[in-house]
């Protein structure tokens, strides 16, 4: 079995922070259409709900995953001379 390479690894990753993006661009687009409707939509606020616990930890989870590759970086391209 072949190992995934760089490019699939990429896009499995911006495809969940694209989604995970999305998530909380809908939470802030249903709080403010809750605030002005007389009555909250009950399928935008369920679905809202539900991926509450999803959102941002999907989004810290992949920045973690990151993260040992940005600290192997040279640090040369970031000091000034």
């Amino acid at each position: 079995m072949n190992a995934p390479s760089t490019i699939d690894r990429l896009r499995w990753m911006d495809i969940m922070r694209c989604i995970a993006i999305f998530l909380v661009v809908l939470n802030h687009a249903v709080l403010q259409v809750n605030t002005r409707l007389p009555e909250p939509l009950p399928a935008l606020t369920s679905l809202n709900d539900g991926v509450g616990p999803f959102r941002m930890a999907t989004l810290m989870f992949l920045s973690g995953m990151l993260l040992p590759k940005s600290f192997k970086k040279s640090r040369d391209c970031c000091t000034t001379r």
